[in-house]
């Protein structure tokens, strides 16, 4: 199961957060009933898992931004067997675009000079 996985991961920044898009090769078994993606922040050590059901693609949110975070997925079946886990791919997603205005100067004075 999950020989041959090849995964791409789409990073869209949005105001606060991003959402990872990861797509890889469908496995070929007949008994197969879907993935689930892995992630975290250090690779190997995959703290959050999604089930992606019976589809090749899945978006994430990711709210902590400014870190490298790393992906693995594994395919499973009808009878509940999980594999072991693909080649490990790695994003860095950055912190959210400054879109927001400096506080307008205070105090200002003008003096008439000659």
């Amino acid at each position: 199961m999950l020989r041959y996985l090849l995964m791409s991961f789409f990073l869209v920044n949005v105001l606060y957060g991003a959402d990872i898009t990861g797509t890889w090769d469908a496995n070929s078994e007949s008994d197969l009933a879907g993935y689930k993606i892995y992630y975290g922040t250090q690779s190997g050590n995959y703290t959050v898992s999604v089930d992606a059901g019976n589809t090749t693609s899945v978006t994430v949110n990711i709210q902590d931004t400014n870190k490298t975070y790393f992906f693995a997925i594994t395919a499973y079946d009808t009878a509940g067997n999980e594999s072991g886990f693909s080649q490990e791919a790695s994003l860095f997603i950055p912190p959210p675009s400054d879109t927001q205005a400096p506080n307008s100067p205070k105090n200002v004075t003008v003096v008439l000079s000659n």
